[in-house]
């Protein structure tokens, strides 16, 4: 499956994105992780999933806005077939 790269269209758009429908997309894709640097100014977004042969996959996203930390990490898992009966 491929899927889109960011773009700065995109990452326009997710300002009216909440952060809790991000986090309710993420959520049916793993467990989430969240984390912030000692200055708090990147967050990293973990999405932990297992594949149905039991192997643990964890994908990330980083970045300077929490929103776009999570859908990168929403894309990435998903890249990583995140969602799909495997």
């Amino acid at each position: 499956m491929n899927l889109p790269a960011l773009s700065p269209v995109e990452i326009k758009s997710l300002t009216a994105e909440t952060l809790d429908g991000l986090w309710r997309d993420a959520e049916q894709l793993g467990v989430i992780e969240v984390d912030s640097d000692y200055k708090g100014t990147t967050y990293t977004v973990t999405i932990r999933f297992e594949r149905r042969s039991g192997t643990s996959i964890r994908a990330k996203g980083s970045d300077s806005s929490i929103h776009v930390a999570m859908h990168k990490a929403i894309l990435e898992a998903m890249e990583m077939g995140a969602g799909v009966e495997q």
